[in-house]
């Protein structure tokens, strides 16, 4: 009895799982221990093409950024493009890339895009020119990170993405002379339903603090730059939204649209109560040791005086305490 166990035990209980299965465990996990199952036999070579999420990073190889003399490519940049080959015929729902060299990635996204793929998660070190093949009519999800993107070419009818309904931009900068608003564009999507910024570096103006779209219904902003000309004005003007989480140092303006409102979170921080204490030219003549409480946020109170449910932060308590009473409908939460 004892030997018939350690029999039933040592079976290869993984091989005798349906190919759908595997090609379900080989998607979670990372892409290149999936990539070298390869290797095992001509039944896991077979099961590769089932891997529908795919993430590279330039971790995942030695030496990423060498050039290989056969081929004039980095070895990182390789090892994608012989993955790609291997999955070339099959669908692909994630695809997250990172990069930093200044080798040109863009037939590796737009091969990605033309796959149909309905999630995309780019992060670069480098500024980044997305070519007009940067399009799909298939994409539901996209976030753009730690890089500055741009466009030569309008995307055709106008719309990157018509499918879209969940943006991120963290960490993201979009040039002002760029020939097409790459931004714009973006929010442009006619489905777009969930919007996320996230901005904590405190010496760089980031994005243009504007947000309009009439089909956005969830929005997250984190927005942390240390120069008060970036916090001149914020306009937001989302008329069916009905969640918000807002995460700023307050402004000196706010031009905004809440028609439809129903929860929000907000935490306006003052500026005399910096981390620590900046060069005097970001405060553009201001002294926060001396000088009375800078920015106004009277009119974002206002618009939010119709929600069920509202967040605050003590610092928002502090900004505006009055103007809270005009919040009467509101199940006010201080947040600690």
């Amino acid at each position: 009895m004892a030997t018939k166990k350690v029999k039933t035990s040592s079976r290869d209980s993984i091989s005798t799982l349906p190919d759908e299965v595997l090609g379900q465990i080989l998607s979670f996990l990372p892409t290149k221990l999936a990539a070298s199952t390869t290797v095992l036999s001509k039944r896991w070579r077979n099961l590769f093409p089932l891997v529908h999420n795919l993430d590279f990073d330039p971790f995942m190889v030695i030496s990423p950024n060498r050039i290989k003399p056969a081929t004039g490519r980095s070895t990182y940049l390789d090892f994608m493009e012989d993955t790609l080959v291997l999955l070339r015929n099959s669908p692909i729902k994630k695809f997250s890339l990172t990069w930093s060299s200044l080798q040109n990635i863009n037939h590796i996204i737009y091969s990605v895009l033309e796959n149909g793929v309905l999630e995309l998660h780019l992060s670069s070190s480098v500024c980044q020119c997305l070519l007009p093949g940067f399009f799909s009519k298939n994409l539901v999800k996209l976030t753009l990170s730690n890089g500055c993107y741009y466009q030569t070419k309008p995307p055709p009818g106008g719309v990157l993405f018509p499918s879209l309904k969940t943006l991120s931009l963290v960490l993201v900068c979009f040039p002002a002379n760029a020939p097409v608003d790459l931004y714009e564009s973006l929010l442009a999507s006619p489905l777009l339903e969930e919007f996320n910024i996230c901005d904590d570096h405190p010496h760089r103006a980031g994005w243009v603090k504007q947000v309009s779209g009439s089909s956005i219904r969830r929005m997250s902003i984190f927005y942390r730059s240390h120069n008060m000309k970036d916090h001149s004005c914020f306009v937001i003007k989302t008329p069916n939204l009905v969640y918000l989480d807002y995460s700023s140092y307050v402004a000196e303006d706010y031009v905004v649209q809440f028609d439809s409102l129903v929860e929000a979170r907000l935490d306006l921080r003052l500026w005399k109560y910096y981390d620590f204490l900046p060069p005097k030219a970001l405060y553009h003549g201001y002294d926060p040791s001396t000088d009375g409480p800078w920015g106004d946020a009277t009119k974002l109170i206002a618009a939010l005086s119709n929600v069920v449910t509202l967040y605050l932060s003590a610092d928002t308590l502090e900004v505006s305490f009055l103007l809270l009473f005009f919040c009467f409908g509101a199940n006010v939460i201080v947040m600690t």
